[in-house]
């Protein structure tokens, strides 16, 4: 059984920071916090007021979920173990209308595709040589089948009469080379 870098753990820790620095560098709208793990409660009002662009009154956060993993040999001494990560999505918009969160939406989404196509190694830069957390996501499974990345986005819903809410769920496989 892999250990150290070759667990769940660390690959759901190289996501989050990936992901989170992408955020710190306002690489994705309107995105406030990326959390590793779901929480039993968030505050969800925290997910406008903690972000740079809150004089918008729209924010969101982004939980990521290691929904199951799987490993194959590619060649003697050498096995890929793909996980498929589903990137959950809540946009708060405390704006009246719900189209300005539609579009809010769209550009958080298309901000984090291309985050996920900028760098296909998650910021770890990953060799190939069995010591990478990330050695490849967005990227499909397989030589030339799955898909690369696949973008859900749920209908606006009103809360409390005053916010509209907005669900999208991003799911990638991501994968890491094995050596031994």
């Amino acid at each position: 059984m892999p250990g150290g870098i070759f667990t769940r753990t660390a690959m759901r820790a190289a996501l989050a920071a990936y992901l989170q620095d992408a955020v710190d560098n306002r690489e994705i709208p309107w995105l406030a916090e990326v959390y590793p793990h779901a929480a039993k409660i968030t505050p969800m009002g925290d997910l406008a007021s903690d972000n740079p662009n809150a004089g918008d009154g729209i924010g969101a956060g982004l939980w990521i979920k290691l929904e199951e993993s799987h490993e194959r040999r590619v060649a003697l001494g050498h096995k890929i173990k793909t996980y498929t990560v589903q990137l959950d999505v809540i946009l708060l918009s405390y704006q009246p209308e719900a189209e300005v969160a539609e579009a809010a939406n769209d550009d958080l989404l298309d901000g984090l595709e291309g985050v996920i196509v900028n760098d296909r190694n998650a910021g770890t830069g990953a060799t190939g040589t069995g010591t990478d957390a990330v050695w490849q996501w967005g990227e499909g499974e397989g030589p030339m089948g799955g898909t690369d990345i696949h973008v859900a986005c749920g209908y606006p819903t009103v809360r409390n009469g005053s916010r509209v809410e907005l669900r999208s769920r991003v799911t990638v496989a991501a994968s890491q080379f094995l050596t031994g």
